[in-house]
């Protein structure tokens, strides 16, 4: 057999980098930093060891030990990124920006730990300045991101989880890992799949919600970018300055009368006839699209709003603004419009008819603003293998435009309603599949919204291709990286090097061989610059493992990896559906809110004037006021205020009317209690008689009581004096009335007569006046 002939180096001739690289740090420093390190632990125990062989040495190394133990123990506490928040010690990896002074540890994203076992920990305002993570096929990323957005769950938190090549075990995990904390009513899947024929899905309407500019930009996007030198561009300009045209007498509409936006409500007010009658006689054609049924609905529709639509007409060649739209007098303005409508045919095909389930409704279960406001989980799949790269990426952008419309109406927003201080997260992975223009603004913005982006893609060549030169912006947005396997030794690995930046090292420049072929080091290098992260390293790594560059800090990581148990059935949360409420409801119940916080305002308790004052309320009024103005003191006033209130008679009154009848309920409610009658019998409601009270205590304590009990028997008295007077009060004599009044009466007298005898039978320690 003829040998191969390999002119390449083998693997006995290769040489690590590491290997020639030598530390040249002076002796004392590499001895203080083995002592501080785990070595501390085995220079203890062989310590211990000699104190075994030579007893007589305890003397000796006990001090030193305990010393040497102290020393290590109070040690600064450093991990290689922060410290976890639990620590609760001062950080010094966190430094403060007035004084770059250590502020106390924050930690509270967990990323794994590094190659010497220790935890590797992020704070949230690392989070919100964002992350990426490259890595080729099969390198991890999809695990790595559910081990990090699982600490979005631990904080009782949610993420939108966008995956661009639809694993079909991914919305498995998620489900699974959401019912490891009993979040499974939260999720939400938005999944376009449909080649397998399952559709299960919720739904969706982007249109929903948002203003005019943000839906028009969201119709716009799937029109894809324009090519340089595209001849149809004056066609395309047409179809952008026909949905601007639109879109805002669509968004009037919704607001004003009521009628949502979907997709159907777009492709039919394309039409040129639905714009003729719009623009023109102020009519809006509503389709019934269960019965297919045509109706016009009347409008006042601004001329601000109707303007754009008659411009547009006036616009189209040919067309003749003092005609009908079918009495032109020619076909040339509907082919013109023709033309630019054509624009839109297949977006309306992909999101009407093929993802009609999804896209189709009015109410969806999914709404962006709720998503994130209320920190749910959404899951969405893009079909990769189902579509073309430009339908796949005009999918995608519904999502990342939807995203941006939601941030864009969040803005303004107190601090408050953004959420608690863990950022919510959004993950778009295989990000060079559906990557927009406008990424690297909202990752600028998602700051201060309290958004942390994660980006996770293969290669830079694939967002490359989409952006331009826009792509490294929208890296730059990042402050960490968590570079996984690679491949590409293209812009990846330029990206990647550059980002780490090159550092200078020792290195052995040349080795002396022996007589019997074994080299030794010359004990000679020279410092040359290198590059922070080796490109073979990348190329080694393992699935879970990667290298993360955070603030100028290159770590050897294994990435955290959330275990959970996937087995049992996973079923699709279904939301009710419910229409909005009607625009005219609302104003009404806010008119009436509005008048009531008005009237609490300007002193008016309920709409129509001033509460009257109860008697014992105005004479305490009328006397502090009196007594304040012939010159009494503050004691005096008060004296004169209790005195004249205890001169009002009890006069049972009318209901009171109004807001202050729904207060009273409330209040009485809060004070006594809905349960029936209180343990201590029947309590009397405010006001009462003030005098009776005082003078039925007194005759309690005359006879011995003590003063608690005295106080509940004679509120118990008056309760039921108060409630067989309200009773009687505008009633009629009936017999069933006088006999009602004999058992009340009857009830109290027998509460009366025991203690009268007690009273004449004791003897009396003082005498009691008692007015009737």
């Amino acid at each position: 057999m003829i040998p191969r002939e390999i002119s390449g180096p083998q693997e006995r001739f290769e040489r690590s980098g590491a290997q020639a690289l030598r530390d040249l740090r002076p002796m004392s420093t590499r001895v203080w930093g083995s002592l501080m390190s785990e070595f501390s632990g085995a220079m203890l125990s062989v310590g211990a060891g000699l104190m075994l062989l030579e007893p007589a040495s305890v003397d000796l190394i006990v001090p030193a030990a305990i010393g040497y133990a102290a020393l290590v123990l109070t040690r600064r506490v450093e991990l290689p990124m922060r410290l976890p928040k639990s620590a609760g010690v001062a950080d010094w990896n966190y430094p403060d920006p007035k004084n770059r002074a250590p502020r106390m540890a924050a930690g509270i994203i967990y990323l794994g730990r590094d190659v010497a076992g220790r935890e590797l920990w992020i704070t949230a305002e690392d989070g919100r300045q964002h992350a990426t993570i490259p890595g080729t096929t099969g390198a991890g990323k999809t695990t790595a991101i559910l081990g990090f957005v699982s600490n979005a769950l631990t904080h009782a938190s949610g993420f939108v989880l966008v995956d661009g090549k639809a694993d079909h075990t991914l919305f498995d995990e998620v489900m699974a890992l959401a019912r490891r904390f009993g979040r499974e009513d939260d999720v939400l899947h938005l999944n376009l799949l449909v080649a397998s024929g399952n559709k299960e899905s919720n739904s969706f309407n982007p249109f929903a919600t948002g203003n005019a500019d943000a839906i028009r930009e969201m119709v716009v996007s799937q029109l894809g970018e324009q090519a340089a030198n595209d001849s149809n561009g004056v066609f395309r300009s047409r179809a952008v300055a026909l949905i601007g045209a639109v879109i805002p007498v669509l968004t009037w509409i919704r607001d004003h009368a009521g009628i949502p936006i979907d997709i159907e409500k777009i492709r039919d007010a394309l039409e040129l006839r639905v714009i003729w009658k719009l623009g023109v006689k102020g009519h809006y054609e509503l389709r019934d699209p269960a019965t297919g049924k045509i109706r016009d609905i009347p409008l006042d529709l601004p001329q601000d709003v109707v303007y754009p639509l008659l411009a547009y007409l006036g616009e189209l060649p040919g067309y003749d603004t003092d005609l009908d739209y079918n009495k032109q007098k020619s076909d040339d303005p509907s082919k013109q419009h023709g033309y630019a409508r054509f624009y839109f045919t297949e977006m309306f095909t992909q999101l009407g008819v093929s993802l009609g389930h999804i896209f189709k409704v009015e109410q969806g279960d999914i709404d962006m603003r709720d998503v994130v406001l209320n920190r749910r989980i959404l899951v969405v799949s893009l079909p990769a293998l189902e579509n073309s790269s430009d339908t796949l990426a005009g999918l995608g952008k519904i999502v990342v435009t939807s995203l941006r419309g939601m941030m864009a109406q969040m803005l303004g927003m107190p601090k408050e309603m953004l959420g608690m201080e863990a950022p919510y997260h959004i993950v778009l992975d295989e990000l060079a599949y559906y990557a927009t223009s406008d990424l690297d603004r909202m990752m600028a913005q998602g700051r201060s919204l309290n958004i942390a982006f994660w980006l996770g893609f293969q290669e830079v060549s694939g967002i490359f291709a989409r952006l331009g030169e826009k792509t490294y912006t929208l890296l730059g947005n990042a402050n960490l990286t968590a570079a996984m396997r690679q491949q590409d030794a293209n812009r990846t690995r330029e990206w990647i090097e550059e980002t780490s930046g090159k550092t200078d090292v020792a290195q052995a420049t040349s080795f002396r061989g022996g007589d019997i072929g074994v080299y030794h080091d010359t004990r000679q290098a020279d410092v040359r610059q290198v590059s922070r992260v080796n490109w073979r390293d990348l190329q080694s790594l393992i699935e879970g493992e990667a290298i993360m560059l955070f603030g100028g800090r290159r770590i050897y990581a294994k990435v955290f990896h959330a275990k959970v148990d996937k087995s049992g059935p996973k079923p699709l949360v279904r939301r009710l559906s419910l229409a909005a409420p009607a625009r005219a409801e609302l104003e009404a119940k806010l008119d009436a809110v509005h008048e009531i916080a008005a009237n609490i305002e300007n002193g008016m308790v309920a709409a129509g004037g001033r509460e009257p004052m109860e008697p014992t309320l105005r004479a305490i009024y009328e006397a502090f006021r009196d007594a304040k103005a012939n010159g009494g003191d503050r004691d005096a006033c008060v004296d004169a205020a209790i005195r004249a209130a205890g001169e009002v008679p009890f006069v049972p009154g009318e209901e009171r009317q109004g807001a202050a009848a729904r207060l009273l309920v409330m209040l009485k409610s809060a004070l006594h209690g809905t349960g029936g009658e209180a343990p201590g019998g029947v309590r009397p409601n405010e006001p009462f008689d003030k005098v009776l009270f005082e003078k039925i205590v007194e005759i309690e304590a005359a006879i011995g009581e003590d003063e608690t009990a005295a106080l509940e028997r004679a509120a118990t008295l008056v309760g039921k004096i108060e409630a067989a007077v309200k009773e009687t009060v505008g009633t009629l004599p009936s017999r069933e009335n006088r006999e009602k009044l004999r058992a009340d009466l009857a009830a109290i007298t027998s509460m009366i007569a025991p203690n009268a005898e007690a009273e004449q039978q004791a003897t009396p320690r003082r005498r009691v006046e008692a007015s009737p």
